[in-house]
């Protein structure tokens, strides 16, 4: 009985260290709201009412995070549903997120937002920041939009 434990106890210590093995072990800290909401709406309480009292929106400090600990958006996408820019899937437009704790650019009505763009970023986005060579950008934009939120 003591060795199963132990055998147990090492192989989730490797599972910590090793992003393969805990990637399957770890729960997936993001989710997308279902509903659209326009750019001025609570964001927060969004996540809230969807995904529990403690979510909120996912700030891109959480991407970069998320992504420097995985090496890779792959689970990032695939989790999320998010299709590349030009595939004519709402997921394609990404979602509401806030940039480094701010919602707006520049005080604007444009709340900032992810895309996927595996590397073919249109000419009229405007990036404000990016991972991965236009991998996944960051815009902002007016109008409705789903809500990337940390569960």
């Amino acid at each position: 009985m003591k060795k199963s434990i132990l055998v147990v106890s090492v192989i989730m210590a490797m599972c910590l260290i090793l992003p393969a093995c805990s990637a399957e072990i770890r729960p997936f800290p993001f989710g997308i709201t279902a509903q659209t909401h326009p750019e001025g709406a609570d964001m927060d309480a969004a996540c809230r009412a969807e995904f529990g009292e403690d979510s909120s929106i996912a700030d891109w400090v959480d991407i970069l995070r998320y992504y420097k600990k995985e090496n890779s958006l792959d689970r990032f996408f695939t989790n999320l549903k998010l299709t590349p820019y030009g595939t004519k899937s709402w997921r394609e437009l990404g979602a509401f997120i806030s940039y480094r704790g701010i919602d707006f650019y520049k005080n604007s009505r444009r709340h900032f937002f992810i895309t996927r763009h595996d590397g073919n970023k249109p000419g009229h986005y405007l990036p404000h920041d990016t991972i991965n060579d236009r991998e996944l950008d960051v815009g902002s934009w007016t109008g409705s939009g789903h809500v990337l939120c940390m569960k």
